[in-house]
């Protein structure tokens, strides 16, 4: 009697998965996954509190050793960051500076608590150096418009001073162009 009541039961359940068609097989598949991404989860949280309560000197080893290397990384950066940054337009390596930021970004050089080794704010040299990196491709981008422009023009409409100053002048000065 009870287990032909439980059997049946347990037929319905299944017919009720599995008729939904696809989408009770999709929610079954998800409920693995999920199963398994816990278990990751559970695996890499057993692994962090052991760290967090390893022995007190271990930790602070720990703790000082990343202090650290990131402050040096931020040095370095920063180091890099003041050798490729020209202080004309026409020299700078655009790529080869937004290389350096990124990598000054990625150490954290930028951050808002962090101090350069000239004691200013890590934050306002960064963002100085963007606004700086900024400005030379808009004006290399401006200059070589203006040249293209110049260039594309019939002789007869072509503003000689303007496609000097603007194109010739401005693409061997502030946009690098040679």
């Amino acid at each position: 009697g009870d287990d032909v009541k439980t059997a049946k039961n347990d037929d319905k359940g299944r017919s009720a998965k599995e008729g939904g068609g696809k989408e009770g097989g999709a929610t079954e598949e998800a409920e693995k996954a999920g199963s398994v991404l816990s278990a990751a989860a559970a695996e890499a949280g057993r692994s962090s509190v052991a760290r967090v309560g390893e022995a007190g000197a271990a930790r602070v080893a720990r703790a000082q050793s990343k202090y650290d290397t990131v402050l040096a990384k931020r040095i370095e950066a920063e180091g890099r960051i003041r050798t490729v940054r020209k202080e004309v337009m026409a020299t700078q390596d655009a790529d080869e500076l937004e290389d350096e930021l990124d990598a000054g970004d990625d150490w954290g050089v930028g951050h808002k608590t962090h101090l350069l080794t000239d004691k200013k704010s890590g934050l306002d040299f960064m963002t100085s150096q963007r606004d700086w990196l900024r400005q030379v491709r808009e004006a290399r981008t401006a200059a070589g418009l203006a040249l293209t422009l110049g260039l594309s023009a019939p002789p007869s409409l072509l503003e000689l001073p303007r496609f000097e100053s603007a194109g010739c002048a401005n693409a061997r000065t502030d946009g690098g162009i040679s």
